[in-house]
């Protein structure tokens, strides 16, 4: 399983640093491009979805996504194993 969040290493390193760490990697896409490229849909960032909103998206080796949300940031995720069964 592998993360991908829409910001550079460096403010990626900073929210995990005051923030609760992923039990799985964390690779940082700032431009969009993996998110493009398994055609997850892009988002106008007005003030109000800067500040409350998330998308979280497990996608498989197929390209098939098997589980999604969208809501609050830093909203209470599926444990690791409940998402592994989805794959």
């Amino acid at each position: 399983m592998l993360g991908v969040v829409i910001a550079t290493a460096e403010r990626s390193r900073l929210y995990y640093r005051f923030g609760s760490s992923p039990c799985f990697p964390v690779a940082a896409a700032p431009d969009r491009s993996v998110h493009r490229a398994y055609g997850l849909p892009a988002f106008v960032r007005t003030p109000e979805i800067m500040a409350q909103s998330a998308g979280y998206n497990l996608i498989d080796r197929q390209g098939v996504m098997r589980w999604a949300s969208a809501g609050e940031l830093l909203h209470e995720l599926p444990r690791p194993e409940s998402l592994l069964a989805l794959v």
